[in-house]
């Protein structure tokens, strides 16, 4: 790989869209999301302190390293990394590894539900890669800017089911979070403080990648990157706000919104997939 591609790479890890954009709009996720679900944010105080003093724990630091590479492959504007190389499936599997390393730290935690994590994750593998199958694309970008009208209700059913599984993959719900949701105190120890960090660095790249696949792209000038930066925090809030009502406003019970309801709409998700993939061989 020539040296300038190399440095676009390291760019593109450690500052936009890697460790800087994921550390501020994860910082700030963090402190709003505790005070909508009504925890006390101890974020600035804590956890930074700790983390900075001590470094990450050693699993805390590989989960990081794959965030930061899935970070790495949305279709944001200026990411350094040509499109040409960013791939669905190199962000899909390190977001997966990365959720499992901060997961295992937590497994033996009272409240975490291994069947729901487990079926969410599933849920949105689905909503991922089905409108990847469709069009024969691996790339963010390319997927972003498909507007085919027969595929819109697969998307639309896709971004749903995508949406729906955020509150579990970001660790929003009590049910899903291996240090408790955001504020929690559970925060205050020195592994923990790592392990919440890294799910700081989760909000970017997650939220990022729904706008990639779900939105058309953003051309490479000022109004894109607010574009892109106003589309990301609108699915931010509404993980956040999934999440509250689930978890603080009881509106419905988490285990029966990913087993009975998300989890059915993954199936057909991936059912219309297949019938669509298959559609062109059948003429």
């Amino acid at each position: 790989m020539p040296w300038s591609e190399l440095a676009l790479n390291g760019l593109a890890l450690l500052l936009y869209p890697g460790l800087l954009a994921c550390a501020l709009l994860g910082l700030a996720a963090e402190l709003v999301t505790a005070r909508v679900l009504g925890s006390r944010p101890s974020i600035p105080t804590r956890l930074l302190p700790a983390v900075r003093g001590a470094g990450l724990p050693p699993l805390a630091a590989a989960a990081a390293l794959l965030t930061l590479l899935a970070a790495s492959q949305v279709a944001l504007p200026f990411n350094p990394v040509p499109a040409s190389e960013r791939n669905l499936l190199v962000a899909a599997v390190s977001l997966i590894g990365a959720s499992w390393l901060v997961w295992a730290w937590g497994w033996n935690r009272p409240r975490l539900d291994a069947r729901l994590v487990l079926a969410a994750q599933a849920c949105w593998l689905a909503a991922l890669l089905s409108p990847a199958l469709v069009s024969q694309s691996l790339r963010p970008q390319v997927l972003g800017a498909v507007l085919v009208v027969e595929e819109l209700p697969l998307k639309v059913l896709a971004a749903l089911v995508f949406l729906l599984c955020l509150p579990v993959l970001l660790q929003l719900v009590p049910e899903a979070a291996p240090q408790g949701p955001p504020g929690g105190r559970q925060a205050g120890d020195l592994e923990g403080s790592g392990f919440v960090a890294v799910r700081m660095l989760l909000w970017l790249p997650l939220c990022g990648l729904f706008v990639s696949l779900f939105l058309p792209p953003a051309p490479d000038d000022r109004f894109g990157l607010l574009r892109s930066a106003g589309a990301t925090l609108a699915v931010a809030a509404i993980g956040v706000l999934t999440a509250a009502a689930v978890s603080r406003w009881r509106l419905l019970p988490v285990r029966s919104l990913y087993l009975r309801i998300t989890a059915p709409l993954a199936v057909v998700l991936v059912l219309l997939a297949a019938l669509s993939a298959a559609y062109p061989q059948a003429l």
